[in-house]
């Protein structure tokens, strides 16, 4: 696996992370 192709899957991940964060915090600030 090249090195690029592992930052890409990193970022996904993280973006995913960070979106569900965001559902969640949103959920308890209601």
């Amino acid at each position: 696996m090249s090195a690029d192709r592992r930052e890409e899957q990193i970022k996904k991940e993280l973006q995913d992370a960070l979106d569900e964060l965001a559902l969640k915090e949103r959920k308890e600030a209601r």
